[in-house]
């Protein structure tokens, strides 16, 4: 016996519906295979597109860590003076 991967039924509005047929006709897949794609192509880039940010926000922290270092020396010299 085959073991078929889990279902998941949701409807889609009638011009939604259309579009996603065409799609996966123009690509040469299932509407269910044209979607799996879909959901796939989009998590990816999502994560992609988090893994970019997380990057940027570290490096984001960096700078100001090492600015407010430079403030807090340049306060101690002109206290010094």
């Amino acid at each position: 016996m085959t073991i078929r991967p889990p279902m998941i039924h949701f409807r889609l509005p009638p011009d939604l519906k259309e579009w996603v047929e065409e799609q996966a006709a123009r690509n040469g897949r299932s509407v269910n295979a044209e979607l799996v794609w879909m959901i796939e192509f989009m998590r990816d880039g999502y994560q992609k597109e988090i893994a970019t940010r997380d990057s940027e926000l570290a490096e984001i922290k960096k700078i100001a860590l090492e600015a407010l270092e430079r403030a807090k020396d340049a306060q101690k010299c002109a206290r010094e003076k």
